[in-house]
């Protein structure tokens, strides 16, 4: 029955009809190249895109690291320094307690000498006196500056 129909049909409407067919085969098939060739070309964008993020994560824990050497580096000088400060100081609070046992020695002295060597000593203190004026304000000026440099430092790190 149905081959009856088909012999009804014109030969040309036949040919016409396979070569619709044939073309939108060939159709398919270069669109089913075209996808998959875009396929492999995202295939290869993607694994070059996992590339290029493990490599940008390498870079930012190399960074890290480097960064965290700086600060441990930093934070060891600042507790070398804090304790060298801290000797200093001690050193300087047994200075201060063996100068005030001088001064009360030279209290006491003071009470019997006579006026030639109380003259004498008071210009001796007053000398002692300038001389420490002078290095605090030195001392002063030198803290002032280091304050300033901090004060910049801390202003133009990135917030």
């Amino acid at each position: 029955m149905i081959v009856g129909f088909i012999n009804l049909i014109p030969r040309w409407a036949l040919l016409a009809a396979l070569v619709a067919a044939l073309a939108g085969a060939a159709w398919q098939t270069v669109k089913l190249a075209s996808a998959r060739s875009d396929l492999l070309t995202a295939e290869r964008q993607i694994a070059d895109m996992r590339t290029a993020i493990a490599v940008a994560n390498t870079e930012a824990a190399n960074k890290t690291a480097a960064l965290q050497s700086f600060v441990t580096k930093a934070q060891n000088e600042a507790k070398k320094r804090e304790n060298d400060l801290r000797a200093a100081a001690a050193g300087a609070q047994s200075e201060s307690d063996s100068l005030r046992n001088d001064l009360n020695t030279l209290r006491q002295q003071l009470a019997t000498a006579s006026s030639d060597a109380r003259a004498e000593r008071a210009s001796a203190i007053a000398a002692v006196l300038a001389q420490c004026s002078a290095r605090y304000q030195m001392l002063a000026e030198r803290c002032d500056r280091h304050v300033n440099d901090l004060r910049t430092m801390t202003e133009a790190w990135p917030k």
